[in-house]
């Protein structure tokens, strides 16, 4: 009988302690990776990932921090702990306790002093001109991280879709190309990981929010450049995602809880639903859509409703910024998110950063569409958006029609776009740009002269707005939508050491390139120095005979700008003029030098742009 009952009790044991093992705790990894102390807001939500943790008991011994509530998620490899960090706090690691069933996990946790001054860092504004790169297409600066094998996507120069090789590194490399243009502002595609199988070189579809894609580099280098570009005197705008995440992102095979997705997996099936949420006379359906509906297969769409997702996006973009010492974000897709977390997300942002600024992509037709997403809109009646720069999608359009030079009165599209401007909050916190990495590019194949070129970018640096370019407009890269939207992205030449081309210096570059080159660049280095255009208020003249003209001006100076939209010589009428502050007889042309008197009439030869400065 002993002999049976041996047996069966070790078996019994060996169950027993199996069913231990497998129920030990396990921790794999917690986001944040660390957090600071002297935040506005003092409570921390870390996010616990591991297996069987839902039992655990959370403690934390650190003097000014306390575990203020642990929150279970409907899967229990995750925990939600709250840490309340008291002002008293000091910087220093300390642990995370987990206790269950007399096992015992610590965690490691450290607290850090934020960088002197950063509450007030001052973000992008109408004193800046952003500079858009798409990182894996503007320069190769270390060749050993171009592939990763666990990440797929392919490697290939010559497919749109794949990567290329840009990377952190070469922007890094050339800082000194940039400062030399004029601009002042970096904006970077997303830099996070897109672990996808193809078309990853976007970086809109996220696999990990807290990791810098190793295609691009480490957190280090973004570190890194930031600072660098710092020294010069630039700034840093990073664009972030919180409307999805990536389909190979670690979540979709153990979410923490199913109503992180909006998992209907409906698909968006119309541009125009977005326009719902002003609409109304708006369906139901329509407004679920926009909110709840996925932009493709590839990007699940994330359920902000979620307080505790919610939590986890805020944390994360504060993280960034905090981290690599950025001074702007920029959101994509910003009218799909749901409404309320998109605003409490810019409340959370702006009250640890007063002075940051966060623009949102708004694609609108019409100037009301947008005004209505800017914070303190009168057209809004519901909650703040609390969105401080719309992008400018109207004046986008309007630009891209009046440039054209197919009509005689084209200007007049840019005369009363910016008449509109009374339905804005708050005008000069627009960003206003030619093309972007979304749209066919301003410059086209074939143009024999640069007249087009020289006055969208004369009126594009001196209306009212925050200004951006694309990468390469200065050497008039082109790319058509119809093509393909890798076509729009193209590789800078001269950033990788097989090209035979070197765009980044005067010798590697075409004469045209180079006069669109200097002509750009004389247009940014004075826009530095003149106020009116940086932050003056603007007095708009109806187009005549094809004829535009605006001023921009400050108490001490005022710059006038006519552009003649006509294929023929023309007229412009300067009696209007006479209203300006600061006026003087004699006004000089900022491209061109020559002084100009502007009691009398001014000849102008067709297309012709004038900048005229007086202070």
């Amino acid at each position: 009988m002993i002999r049976k009952i041996m047996p069966l009790m070790l078996a019994v044991c060996l169950l027993f302690s199996a069913l231990q093992v497998k129920a030990a705790m396990e921790v794999s990894h917690v986001e944040p990776p660390y957090w600071w102390i002297e935040m506005q807001n003092p409570e921390l939500q870390v996010m616990v990932y591991g297996r069987n943790l839902s039992e655990a008991y959370v403690s934390v011994s650190y003097p000014g921090v306390k575990v203020s509530r642990v929150e279970l998620a409907e899967n229990p490899s995750y925990l939600f702990v709250y840490l309340n960090i008291d002002k008293s706090a000091q910087t220093g690691p300390f642990d995370i306790v987990l206790t269950a069933r007399g096992e015992t996990k610590r965690i490691p946790y450290e607290l850090r002093m934020r960088e002197v001054g950063s509450a007030q860092r001052v973000g992008f504004s109408g004193d800046d001109v952003l500079y858009l790169v798409m990182p894996d297409r503007f320069v190769n600066g270390s060749y050993s991280n171009d592939y990763e094998k666990s990440l797929g996507d392919k490697l290939e120069r010559f497919d749109q879709y794949a990567r290329h090789g840009g990377d952190l590194a070469g922007i890094a490399s050339r800082m000194g190309y940039l400062s030399n243009l004029g601009i002042t502002t970096i904006a970077l595609a997303p830099v996070v990981e897109n672990k996808m199988l193809v078309g990853s070189y976007h970086g809109y579809a996220p696999t990990d929010f807290y990791k810098v894609d190793p295609r691009l580099g480490t957190e280090e280098e973004l570190f890194t450049l930031v600072s660098s570009a710092h020294r010069r005197g630039l700034k840093v705008v990073l664009d972030m995602v919180l409307n999805h995440c990536g389909s190979r992102h670690p979540w979709l095979n153990n979410l923490p809880a199913r109503s992180w997705l909006n998992s209907t997996g409906m698909l968006l099936t119309s541009s125009m639903q977005h326009y719902s949420y002003m609409d109304a006379h708006a369906s139901a359906y329509d407004k679920a859509l926009t909110a709840d509906g996925w932009f493709a297969r590839s990007m699940p769409d994330l359920n902000h409703r979620n307080a505790q997702l919610a939590r986890y996006l805020i944390q994360n973009a504060i993280w960034w910024i905090e981290s690599t010492g950025i001074d702007g974000i920029r959101l994509g897709m910003y009218p799909y998110a749901d409404y309320k977390f998109s605003s409490e997300f810019c409340k959370a942002v702006m009250i640890e950063y007063p002075n940051f600024n966060i623009a949102g992509e708004a694609w609108y037709n019409k100037e009301a569409s947008c005004a209505w997403w800017q914070r303190s809109s009168k057209l809004n009646a519901g909650d703040n958006s609390n969105l401080k720069t719309v992008m400018d999608f109207p004046l986008t359009n309007a630009m891209t029609s009046a440039f054209n030079g197919d009509s005689d009165n084209g200007l007049s599209l840019l005369y009363e776009v910016l008449s509109q401007d009374y339905l804005y909050p708050d005008p000069q916190n627009l960003l206003t740009f030619l093309d972007n990495i979304d749209i066919s590019r301003f410059s086209k194949k074939g143009e024999r002269n640069l007249r087009r070129y020289k006055q969208a970018t004369a009126f594009l640096l001196t209306a009212r707005g925050i200004p951006q370019i694309t990468y390469g407009t200065e050497i008039l890269m082109t790319g058509e939508k119809r093509d393909g939207d890798g076509k729009l992205c193209p590789d800078f030449p001269g950033g990788w050491k097989i090209d035979k081309k070197n765009a980044f210096m005067a010798t590697g570059r075409t004469s045209r390139e180079n006069e669109a080159f200097s002509y750009l660049q004389r247009l940014l280095t004075w826009r530095k120095s003149c106020e009116a255009v940086r932050r003056g208020a603007m007095k708009n003249y109806a187009v005549i005979d094809g004829v535009y003209a605006y001023a921009r001006y400050t108490p001490r100076e005022t710059v006038v700008v006519v552009l003649n939209g006509t294929n023929s010589p023309a007229v412009f009428n300067t009696v209007g003029l006479a209203e300006l502050p600061n006026l003087r007889p004699a006004a000089t042309d900022v491209i061109t030098g020559r002084k100009l008197n502007i009691t009398q009439p001014i000849k102008m030869a067709p297309r012709e742009s004038l900048i005229l400065h007086m202070r």
